[in-house]
C-alpha cells in the first residue's frame, strides 16, 4: 500500500515547537490523528529519508528521534543541522 506523505509539523506550523502547549489544543487534531499516524506508519530507514526530505530542525529530530532504532539516531544527532 502506497501511503499519501503527509507534510512535517515544522511545515504546517513553523511557529510552533514540538513541546509547545498548542499540540495540547489547537494542534491536536493535526498532530495525533494526522502526523503521528502517519510517522507510526513508517520504517525505521522512511523516517530517516522523511526527515532528511523535509529538512527538519534539531529539536524536531530530536523530538521524533524516541521512534527510531538507536542507530539512526546516532545517525541523527550527528547531522549538522541549523533553523
Amino acid at each position: 500500500m502506497i501511503k499519501k506523505e503527509v507534510r512535517p509539523p515544522w511545515i504546517a506550523y513553523p511557529e510552533v515547537p514540538p513541546g509547545d502547549i498548542f499540540w495540547r489544543f489547537g494542534g491536536e487534531a493535526y498532530m495525533h490523528t494526522v502526523f503521528m499516524d502517519y510517522w507510526s506508519s513508517l520504517q525505521n530507514e522512511e523516517k530517516l529519508n522523511y526527515l532528511k526530505r523535509w529538512n527538519a530542525p534539531q529539536e524536531w529530530n530530536n523530538f521524533l528521534n524516541q521512534d527510531i532504532d538507536p542507530e539512526l539516531k546516532d545517525f541523527l544527532d550527528q547531522l549538522d543541522v541549523e533553523h
